[in-house]
């Protein structure tokens, strides 16, 4: 690779919620609260306020753009975080339509390292694919629970 690619995307896929999503997640916050009531479990009554704050909190935000270069030798996510390509392992991507921002996986030899996700405007894909492929090989994308129970509740 020569020289190097840089662009922006945003952190994560945010999905419109309705407020209808915020009752639901309320009733159910309530609920399990009146379990734990019930079962005399203060500190999971707790656990459940401070869970549905977040939840609530972090369903309404939107996503911050972040900027990444893509060098010869490292990927730099923001300005703080990066990532050396000599220690990549394999990648794959998620790019089928309808993707706005298609989702690059990238995973390196660390074993206790997990995934790291990168999201990819789509003009710019085919080059990073092609820079990722001088590092390692691409596999099948393979979409994990996480992945699944997030689209299902629309989070």
């Amino acid at each position: 690779m020569t020289g190097e690619i840089v662009w922006q995307a945003p952190e994560f896929e945010y999905r419109e919620k309705t407020v209808l999503w915020f009752w639901v997640s309320i009733f159910f916050g309530v609920a399990f609260i009146g379990v734990a009531v019930w079962q005399k479990n203060f500190l999971f009554a707790v656990f459940v306020v401070v869970a549905e704050l977040l939840i609530l909190v972090w369903g309404a935000r939107k996503p911050n753009m972040i900027d990444f270069r893509l060098t010869d030798r490292t990927l730099h996510v923001g300005p703080h975080t990066k990532y050396s390509l000599g220690d990549l392992a394999a990648w794959s991507v998620d790019d089928e339509e309808p993707i706005v921002w298609p989702t690059i996986a990238l995973r390196f030899h660390a074993r206790l390292q997990p995934l790291v996700h990168v999201r990819v405007p789509k003009e710019r894909l085919a080059e990073v694919k092609r820079a990722l492929g001088e590092f390692a090989g691409k596999t099948p994308w393979e979409e994990n629970l996480i992945d699944t129970l997030e689209k299902f509740f629309g989070f």
